[in-house]
């Protein structure tokens, strides 16, 4: 990590946000979009400042979403799209 530092000074935690929101987006949810989104802004803020949050909702309501976003592209014939690996 400190290779890769363009400068020695300490993280805020508006880009430590930022960091943790791209990160979940990109690697626990796995969305198919490309860019970051304010999906899991709020789950970051919480993360990043040490508050302790409840993650079970969270995850079933991404189990609903996904499950929603698939059953409507096979009933329109359409391609699924997953996102992840």
């Amino acid at each position: 990590m400190d290779q890769h530092m363009k400068m020695k000074c300490p993280v805020g935690k508006k880009e430590h946000t930022a960091f943790l929101n791209l990160w979940l987006e990109h690697f626990i949810f796995c969305s198919p979009s490309l860019a970051p989104t304010k999906n899991y802004l709020s789950l970051a803020y919480h993360l990043a400042h040490g508050n302790r949050t409840s993650l079970g909702k969270l995850f079933l309501g991404e189990t609903y979403r996904c499950l929603h976003l698939m059953t409507t592209s096979l009933l329109s014939q359409r391609k699924l799209r997953t996102g992840g690996p």
